[in-house]
C-alpha cells in the first residue's frame, strides 16, 4: 500500500501520560521524495479528527518545509534549527491555516452552527421543507404574530473573544450574518447552505459557492461551548481542515467572582496531559500578560504556558518532573480586586 496508518486506539481506550500519546502512524511509499512527500501532505490533510487536541497542522507544516523536501537534509536537529518557521512565536502550535479567508472561514462556521441548532440537518430542499412543517418550526423563517415586521437574530462569540457572528433569519428561512472583528467595521455576508445528515455541507458565501466540507459539531456543556469542524471533501481544492470554537449561545455565560475586565477567571488549566519541566515563578509574584509561568513537555515537544493576563500568582503547586492530567490547574493569575477580595475575606 503508498498509504498506511498503524493505529492501535478505539474508542473507549485511554492514553495514559506515562507513555508517547500516540493516536496514530502515518507511512506513505512513492517512487521519488518529491512524490512522498506530496502524497504525505495529502495524507495528513484527509485526517478527521475532533475531540482531542492533535498535532496534524505541525506535522503538515514540517513536512511543507523546504528543508525537509531535500533529501538527506533533515536530521535530528531540525526542529532546532526551523522550529521558527513551523510554530508562532509564542510557541504554540497555531490554528490550522487555510486559502479560506478569516471572514469566510467563519461564516462557513457559524452558518453550519446555525443549521444545526435550527434542526435543518437534513434538510436539501427548504422550500419544500417549509411547506411541511407546522407554522412554528424554524423552518419557516422569521415571522412575528400580527404580521408586524422583524427579524430574528442570534450572536454567536468565538471562545477566544476576537470575533463576533450576527446571524439574521430572514422570512423565506434564507440567512444573513454581520461580522465583527475588535474594533473594526461590521461585515454583512449573505449565507445559504445545506446540511446533510451524514455531516456533509455545501455552502454559498456572497453568492460564490464553495467547495463542499465533511463537518463535525460537538457540544461541551460542562465548558459551555461548540466546536465546529470542517474538512474539506476533496483535497485538491488546496483547503485545509478549519476548526472554529464558539461561546454556547443556548446557556448563560459563566459568572463567578473572580471574573474581570480582562476576561475569564485567570485561572491556567493544563492543555494536554504532560510533564512539567521548568518553573519561573512562584506563588505571589507580580507578572504580566504574557509571561511565560512555566513550561510542559507533552508530544515529545516543549510548550510555553502564559499568564493569560497580568496580576499576581496563585495556587502555583506543580512542580519539576510533575505529570498532569488534561484540565488540571496549573496556577491562577488573580487581579488587584482579587487579592483585595480575599485578604478582606481572610
Amino acid at each position: 500500500a503508498v498509504v498506511r496508518v498503524d493505529t492501535g486506539v478505539q474508542q473507549g481506550s485511554e492514553i495514559s501520560v506515562y507513555y508517547d500519546p500516540m493516536i496514530s502512524k502515518l507511512i506513505v511509499h512513492d517512487e521519488d521524495r518529491p512524490k512522498a512527500l506530496q502524497r504525505l501532505e495529502g495524507a495528513l490533510n484527509q485526517y478527521q479528527i475532533a475531540g482531542v487536541p492533535t498535532n496534524l497542522d505541525f506535522l503538515s507544516k514540517c513536512a511543507r518545509h523546504p528543508t525537509f523536501k531535500i533529501s538527506g537534509a533533515t536530521n535530528t536537529g531540525f526542529l532546532l534549527h526551523h522550529l521558527d518557521d513551523i510554530l508562532p512565536e509564542d510557541g504554540t502550535e497555531g490554528s490550522t491555516t487555510n486559502a479560506v479567508g478569516e471572514e469566510k472561514r467563519l461564516s462557513l462556521a457559524a452558518l453550519l452552527l446555525t443549521l444545526e441548532l435550527e434542526g435543518r440537518r437534513g434538510v436539501t430542499n427548504l422550500d419544500e421543507a417549509r411547506r411541511s412543517s407546522h407554522p412554528w418550526s424554524s423552518l419557516q423563517g422569521s415571522w412575528r404574530v400580527g404580521g408586524k415586521p422583524g427579524r430574528s437574530q442570534r450572536v454567536l462569540r468565538t471562545r477566544d473573544g476576537n470575533f463576533q457572528v450576527t446571524t439574521i433569519h430572514n422570512p423565506d428561512g434564507k440567512l444573513e450574518a454581520i461580522l465583527k472583528a475588535g474594533d473594526d467595521d461590521a461585515l454583512p455576508v449573505s449565507l445559504e447552505g445545506t446540511l446533510q445528515q451524514d455531516g456533509t455541507f455545501d455552502a454559498v458565501v456572497n453568492g460564490s459557492r464553495v467547495p463542499s466540507y465533511n463537518t463535525f459539531v460537538r457540544e461541551n456543556r460542562q465548558d459551555q461551548t461548540f466546536h465546529v469542524h470542517l474538512w474539506p471533501n476533496n483535497d485538491s481544492t488546496g483547503l485545509s481542515p478549519m476548526a472554529v470554537v464558539f461561546d454556547h449561545p443556548l446557556m448563560a455565560a459563566p459568572t463567578n467572582s473572580k471574573m474581570t475586565e480582562s476576561g475569564g477567571t485567570g485561572a491556567v488549566l493544563a492543555p494536554m496531559p504532560g510533564k512539567v519541566v521548568r518553573v519561573e515563578a512562584e506563588d505571589g509574584d507580580g507578572v504580566e500578560e504574557g509571561d511565560v509561568i512555566l513550561v510542559m513537555e507533552a508530544m515529545k515537544m516543549e510548550h510555553s504556558i502564559r499568564a493569560l493576563r497580568s496580576g499576581i500568582i496563585s495556587n502555583l503547586e506543580c512542580s519539576v518532573d510533575d505529570v498532569v492530567n488534561d484540565g488540571t490547574l496549573l496556577f491562577e493569575v488573580l487581579s488587584n480586586v482579587d487579592v483585595v477580595e480575599e485578604q478582606v475575606a481572610s
